[in-house]
């Protein structure tokens, strides 16, 4: 390609882009310069943030960099001194953290890491003043999503916040029964889970517990990429699982993990040459990465790209037979 054609080209899909963005949510970009967030005492749950005003679906409710990140093989080496080279400021907002109450006071530093530390990659904590303070909460419970970027991690609001409702987070995925969220959640982080989620009555916390553990089921078997393209797989099958999903979380209420769904359906879509679906899951994928992780984000972009371009899909005919599997609305 010549340079005026790849210029054309990138203009194209820059443009593409832009369009596709504008018509997926319809607003602009989501960057306030005010945090929307008050910090306040939550029965049952220490500190929390909670919303100063409505915050809609895919908003950017914080953009925060760390006081400081520390690897997990270097947790008692060296937060000590760690601590000692915060500045007075973020020292003391360090310690203004949560802990449990029990804790002797020399085990205060490592209780608040272990409570209040964000998993950012696999074997790095970071503290932030703010995003420390977000809440766990399971299941539908959960109303953001946060991620990390190159140095700093942020936090979108995955379904519509209400002003005074808290924000909540997950720390572990939610797709377990009660028991064992609150289980995993004691072992690693130090606390008895009291989200809403968690205080449902029994007979409600059975019925979502055979959801989230059915999603989990699914998924299992939906995200096996060892099946993509081969001879027994049948993609229809597949594709109906991935609604079976898309459906149990609609009544569950939980949202988080929609964008790589319907991605997975367009690689199927991909593998099998269907590129009209392929398109059109590509696009929902696009969306529901928009909410959860940024409009700007890598898998964002990377989606409304196979969009415009189905067969640019790196799984693009993967199966040597062309079945077309419908799109999320067939």
């Amino acid at each position: 390609m010549s340079t005026s054609g790849k210029l054309y080209f990138s203009a194209a899909l820059a443009l593409g882009i832009s369009i596709i963005l504008f018509q997926l949510y319809g607003r602009g970009w989501p960057f306030g310069l005010d945090v929307p967030l008050d910090i306040v005492n939550v029965e049952g749950r220490g500190r929390g943030l909670i919303a100063t005003r409505d915050l809609p679906q895919g908003y950017l409710i914080l953009k925060e960099n760390p006081l400081f990140v520390i690897q997990a093989e270097d947790l008692g080496r060296r937060l000590p001194s760690t601590l000692s080279n915060l500045d007075k400021t973020d020292r003391e907002a360090f310690f203004q953290l949560s802990f449990p109450s029990d804790i002797p006071n020399s085990d205060i530093p490592e209780a608040i890491l272990r409570t209040n530390g964000v998993s950012i990659r696999s074997n790095e904590t970071a503290i932030f003043r703010l995003l420390s303070r977000v809440n766990h909460g399971c299941s539908h419970a959960t109303n953001s999503v946060l991620s990390w970027r190159d140095n700093h991690a942020v936090l979108y609001a995955i379904r519509p916040i209400k002003k005074g409702e808290e924000i909540f987070r997950e720390y572990v995925p939610s797709k377990f029964s009660r028991k064992v969220r609150r289980d995993n959640l004691e072992a690693l982080y130090g606390f008895r889970c009291n989200c809403p989620v968690c205080l449902l009555s029994p007979v409600e916390t059975e019925k979502s517990d055979i959801r989230l553990s059915s999603i989990a089921t699914i998924e299992a078997e939906l995200y096996d990429r060892n099946k993509l393209g081969k001879e027994e797989a049948d993609p229809k099958e597949l594709v109906r699982l991935a609604k079976r999903v898309w459906g149990l979380g609609e009544t569950e209420g939980y949202w988080v993990g929609r964008g790589r769904l319907a991605e997975e359906v367009s690689t199927i879509a991909a593998a099998y040459h269907d590129s009209d679906a392929c398109r059109q899951w590509a696009r929902l994928s696009a969306e529901w990465y928009g909410y959860e992780l940024g409009r700007d984000s890598n898998q964002t972009l990377r989606m409304i790209q196979i969009s415009l371009n189905p067969t640019s899909h790196p799984y693009w005919g993967e199966s040597r037979k062309k079945t077309e599997i419908g799109g999320p609305d067939e």
